[in-house]
């Protein structure tokens, strides 16, 4: 069985929080964490910008794990940025 590798960028809405953001979505239970880092988007905004790897054969593997993004508290946005078989 192969896997996809998904890359997201994510927006908080508290940069405040955006370290406990981060290091919440390094534990997502949907999804193999792969990478991650902070980057700057526009005047001292910040976005997370991680990746994931799912199986590929497996149904609704992709929704499940954004909604469990999307569940963690401070995320105003989720963005698919790519995604590739492994």
């Amino acid at each position: 069985m192969g896997e996809v590798l998904l890359v997201y960028k994510i927006s908080v809405e508290d940069q405040d929080k955006l370290e406990a953001v981060h290091e919440r979505l390094k534990k997502i239970k949907n999804a193999k964490y792969d990478k991650s880092q902070i980057e700057d988007l526009v005047f001292g905004i910040k976005v997370i910008k991680i990746s994931f790897i799912i199986p590929d054969k497996v149904d609704g593997a992709m929704p499940r794990l954004e909604d469990e993004i999307n569940s963690i508290p401070d995320i105003t946005n989720v963005e698919n940025e790519g995604m590739t078989l492994l």
